[in-house]
């Protein structure tokens, strides 16, 4: 057997209302968005997700399920470009890399059972280590028709600072950073926060989008 096409990827994988909470892309956050907004009363079909909004979504690739073959039927210049190579035609049996198998599966599970996926993952391509977020849609190709249809949304996470607040604010450990508050002696007296992640917030039961404690005294 080609040890080629049976190699898998290390990605990470999420599915459901875990979703919404793991993407970091503004762009891959409105695709999910509109979506769902189609998925409260049908299965959402291709032609719903190429609108105005979908003009901020640079990097794509949308492959048809052909029997057991994916076929690439279309790859954004930015991804063409991103990625470092044009996969416009491809089969998925022609790919025979790790990342390719790996997402191969993704497309297979969110077409059987008609639910997107998101997942990050190092390119098997890249020479560069670039860390990439995708989110990948069911689409049908009309109302009466089984989902067809991947399209993937793609942003790049190369960024340290991008890796590090989704570390940050993922974390199953709860974060507070702080400063110290010095008294009239020089003296370290309290710690004014700065932040928490969301960990923290939910274990002091605050609002995220409002901190209620300003220092570390009114925790004690």
């Amino acid at each position: 057997m080609d040890a080629g096409s049976t190699s898998r990827a290390a990605i990470q994988i999420w599915t459901g209302k875990t979703i919404g909470e793991q993407i970091h892309s503004k762009s891959l956050g409105n695709a999910y968005r509109q979506w769902l907004f189609h998925k409260a009363t049908r299965q959402p079909r291709l032609r719903d997700m190429f609108s105005k909004a979908s003009n901020s979504f640079d990097d794509t690739l949308l492959n048809l399920k052909v029997g057991n073959e994916h076929i690439v039927v279309a790859q954004s210049d930015s991804y063409v470009r991103n990625l470092g190579r044009d996969l416009r035609g491809s089969l998925s049996s022609e790919l025979k890399f790790a990342t390719a198998n790996s997402l191969r599966d993704i497309f297979d599970d969110c077409l059987a059972n008609k639910r997107p996926a998101y997942a990050r993952y190092i390119s098997s391509l890249s020479e560069q280590n670039i860390y990439w977020e995708t989110l990948i849609l069911p689409l049908a190709a009309d109302e009466r028709s089984e989902p067809a249809f991947t399209m993937s949304y793609l942003a790049m996470l190369s960024e340290k600072v991008d890796i590090l607040q989704i570390l940050y604010d993922r974390s199953p450990i709860a974060i507070i950073a702080a400063v110290p508050i010095m008294d009239g002696q020089n003296k370290t007296d309290d710690a004014r926060i700065l932040t928490m992640n969301s960990k923290a917030h939910q274990i002091l039961k605050q609002e995220a989008a409002r901190s209620q404690l300003q220092s570390v005294g009114e925790m004690i």
